[in-house]
């Protein structure tokens, strides 16, 4: 039988790599829109994102559908009221009504700004310039 021995690079000053993918998952950022509304934001889990698309129904075949309503995803509390992750089209369609245009510009300035890798926030971020 062969010997395995695991080594934490916590206990070394470092992180494992689920270690670090643990801890960008926890990650909250807070985002005031042009109403003045907190609205806290997250990154979904790659299952939390599979679970959306299936929420959509046949709607999230549609590129652009899904680009108008993403911000629903990220969405964790709006002035201190929790959002739970939407699992239906109807409470996608209820957090996007309660962030209405404003709150969803503002939580795509935070994903630009803070979530998506360098390469795909440069490029969002030239789209939003045009």
């Amino acid at each position: 039988m062969a010997k395995v021995k695991i080594e934490s690079f916590s206990e070394h000053g470092g992180q494992t790599a689920s270690e670090k993918i643990i801890k960008k998952s926890r990650e909250t950022y807070t985002v005031t829109d042009d109403s003045g509304r907190q609205i806290q934001v997250r990154a979904p889990s790659y299952l939390e994102k599979t679970d959306f698309i299936a929420a959509l129904g046949e709607r999230g075949t549609l590129d652009g559908y899904i680009a108008q309503v993403s911000p629903a995803m990220y969405v964790r509390a709006i002035d201190g009221d929790p959002i739970n992750f939407p699992s239906r089209l109807s409470e996608v369609r209820a957090i996007l009504q309660r962030l209405d245009e404003e709150g969803a510009k503002a939580v795509i300035e935070c994903v630009v700004e803070n979530i998506m890798t360098p390469d795909a926030n440069k490029e969002a971020k030239d789209r939003l310039k045009k």
